[in-house]
C-alpha cells in the first residue's frame, strides 16, 4: 500500500479550527446543492448584475418568497453572498468563482451531472470492489452497456450565457 504524503502540516491546528472544517465537511453537501439551485434560478447572476433586495429577486424571477429567503440564507452563512444594512444582496468572491472562474464552473458542473448521484454508492462500491453508483446513471449499472447518456453540460461554461 502507498503512504500518501500530506502537504498540510499540522502546525498550530486547533481542536476549535478542527470542528469548524468539520461543520464545513458536514454541511458541504447542502452549500453544494444551493449554488446549484442559485445557478439554475438565476439567482446569482441577477444579485451580481448589481445589489438587491429578497423582494426585487422574487419579483424579477418569480420565485417564492420561502424559496428566495432560504436560499439567500443559506448562501449568506456561507459566505456566497453578503447582505448588507439596507437589506441588499451582492455576490462575494467566493460566488462569482461559480460565475466567472472556468476551473471552478468546470468543475462544478462535472461533480454536479457526472459525480454526486454516484458518491452516494461508495461504501458499496468499495466491499463488492465495483462502481455501483453507476447505477444511478446507467440501468445496467455498466458504463459499457453501449447506451451511454452523459448531459451534454456536465462541463459547459453554461451559467455564464
Amino acid at each position: 500500500m502507498r503512504i500518501v504524503k500530506y502537504r498540510r502540516k499540522n502546525r498550530g491546528y486547533s481542536a476549535v479550527e478542527a470542528l469548524v472544517d468539520a461543520q464545513k465537511i458536514v454541511f458541504s453537501p447542502m452549500i453544494f446543492q444551493t449554488i446549484g439551485t442559485m445557478l439554475d434560478l438565476g439567482i446569482l447572476k441577477l444579485i451580481d448584475k448589481k445589489p438587491i433586495s429578497a423582494n426585487l429577486i422574487m419579483e424579477e424571477l418569480q420565485i417564492s418568497e420561502y424559496a428566495v429567503n432560504t436560499i439567500l440564507e443559506s448562501a449568506q452563512v456561507f459566505g456566497v453572498v453578503d447582505c448588507d444594512k439596507e437589506g441588499l444582496f451582492s455576490v462575494t468572491k467566493l460566488g462569482k468563482s461559480f460565475l466567472y472562474d472556468q476551473m471552478t464552473i468546470v468543475n462544478f458542473n462535472f461533480i454536479r451531472n457526472c459525480c454526486y448521484l454516484g458518491a452516494s454508492e461508495m461504501t458499496e462500491s468499495f466491499l463488492r470492489e465495483k462502481p455501483m453508483g453507476l447505477k444511478k446513471f446507467y440501468k445496467d449499472g455498466d458504463i459499457n452497456c453501449g447506451n451511454i447518456k452523459i448531459p451534454m453540460n456536465f462541463i459547459t461554461m453554461e451559467y455564464l450565457v
